[in-house]
């Protein structure tokens, strides 16, 4: 099995996943891969990383395509989603996992963001948008997905408030236990999406949309 993440997901991964040669990408691996390839080494584990932008996926690999693509927290802080969608299913042999935020409402949400506790010359967060989950899932049934499943994240611990009044996830807790997520001023509505574009389903996957801990 040929796995590929974006970002540091493949070191966390190649840990709790052994047995698979990974492969990672990211635009700031020239920060990230020489901390983590030392440590990676010295324990046995193959991860192939490269130092790029995940709209270049095809030319990177040529190809190539893999049984697991995962792609994490990378959707909702686009613009747009089409073009990654295209990278990323273009070398997805058999299924996409990715985690963006989602609605069940026939509706887009762009947020642009602005931290006013960040130094003045350091850039802003940016966009934190919400997107049509009907929507995604109509994208990739266009571009051939063979099964499309969604799941509710469900956080399962509590976190407090930042101190300094910045960005930062916190919980609330609804009178039924569950908790919701919030960053500053807005809910976020975190969803993990599985995209089987193979011919053979995973035995452990199903339809709809649920609350499952992941």
């Amino acid at each position: 099995m040929s796995p590929v993440a974006l970002g540091p997901t493949s070191f966390h991964l190649a840990q709790i996943v052994p047995g698979f040669h990974w492969s990672g990408v990211d635009i700031a691996g020239e920060v990230l891969f020489p901390i983590g390839s030392p440590f990676f080494r010295s324990k046995g584990l193959e991860v192939d990383l490269k130092v790029g932008d995940f709209y270049k996926l095809e030319d990177y690999f040529r190809g190539k395509k893999f049984d697991l693509v995962l792609a994490i927290h990378t959707f909702s802080s686009l613009e747009s989603y089409d073009a990654l969608l295209d990278q990323l299913l273009s070398v997805t042999r058999g299924w996409l996992f990715a985690t963006p935020m989602f609605t069940d409402f026939n509706v887009d949400a762009n947020i642009e963001v602005t931290d006013y506790t960040w130094p003045e010359d350091c850039p802003n967060p940016g966009d934190y948008n919400v997107y049509s989950l009907s929507r995604f899932r109509k994208a990739c049934e266009a571009k051939g997905c063979k099964q499309f499943v969604s799941r509710d994240f469900v956080i399962d611990v509590d976190l407090p408030l930042p101190e300094n009044g910045e960005l930062g996830t916190y919980t609330r807790k609804l009178e039924d236990g569950q908790r919701l997520q919030f960053s500053g001023s807005f809910y976020l509505p975190w969803k993990v999406v599985a995209v089987r574009m193979g011919d053979s389903p995973a035995t452990s996957a199903s339809g709809g949309s649920q609350a499952s801990k992941l």
